[in-house]
């Protein structure tokens, strides 16, 4: 006996003018509840790097995405199909971001029963996977780990570049800036530089270090900051990297963040002299 499984399309809408959509989810109910499929979800975990990935301005509206994810996950917590059809109904005439483009019916056939099993068919035959870019996959796990350490959750942190100005000891007319990506202030602030290896050329690289290192000698020279609270976060190190990063060795403390430990070493650095 075949069952008829309804779904329903989601496409993101990058410029609503131009009304090209990407199918980024799959919406359906069956069996007195209802089922979704997103770009970027597994389990309950989000990676947000493929939906980042497909274009400049899904890049600049992962916090949108995350709220989208909280209304397709909330879809599942629907039991009554009269509700499933009007969240559907709301989406189709949403005009930016997230709609809901087109429905189809599926047939579960005998040995085919699964709705679960269905919903991962549809997804993988109607949601085309982006490559995540090494920069991409940096900064999905740069932000995995702050949550992990629960720095993101200290009210002095500054989860974005950050500028400071100090004057020079040395010469009070001269006033210092200070770049740092991501800043923990307070009474002994921690300075945050990111440095992203893979995938990037050895120029790059080596251009990136010199201005890192610049501002975090500054910011010693200046008083600022104390070498143990200057952090250099990078990632995929490697034997080819090590000479680099030496430069860092007297000035900076030197994280991988694809170790496991990377976040108890920043939750641990929080918590020292406050």
């Amino acid at each position: 006996m075949a069952l008829s499984l309804h779904f329903h399309i989601v496409q993101y809408i990058d410029d609503p003018f131009l009304s090209e959509g990407r199918n980024v989810a799959v919406l359906a109910f069956h069996n007195g509840r209802g089922h979704y499929r997103a770009l970027g979800v597994e389990g309950s975990r989000l990676i947000p790097g493929y939906f980042k990935s497909l274009s400049p301005k899904a890049h600049d509206s992962e916090w949108a995405y995350r709220e989208w994810i909280s209304w397709f996950r909330s879809i599942s917590n629907i039991r009554v199909v009269e509700q499933f059809d009007e969240a559907v109904a709301r989406l189709e005439n949403n005009n930016s971001g997230m709609v809901a483009a087109s429905e189809g019916v599926v047939e579960l056939a005998d040995g085919y029963l699964e709705v679960s099993d269905a919903m991962d068919y549809l997804f993988k035959r109607l949601v085309r996977i982006p490559k995540i870019s090494p920069a991409l996959a940096f900064e999905d796990r740069l932000a995995e780990v702050f949550w992990q350490a629960e720095i993101i959750f200290n009210e002095n942190f500054m989860n974005e570049v950050v500028e400071v100005e100090m004057i020079s000891e040395e010469d009070e007319s001269e006033v210092v800036r200070l770049e740092f990506s991501h800043l923990l202030t307070g009474y002994r602030p921690i300075g945050f530089n990111t440095l992203v290896l893979m995938g990037a050329t050895q120029k790059s690289i080596s251009a990136q270090a010199r201005r890192i290192s610049t501002t975090f000698k500054n910011a010693i020279r200046t008083g600022y900051l104390q070498p143990d609270r200057c952090v250099l976060l990078c990632g995929g190190v490697k034997e080819k990297h090590r000479d680099m990063l030496a430069q860092f060795s007297d000035i900076a403390v030197v994280m991988d963040i694809f170790e496991k430990s990377t976040a108890h070493k920043i939750n641990r650095l929080m918590w020292i002299g406050t």
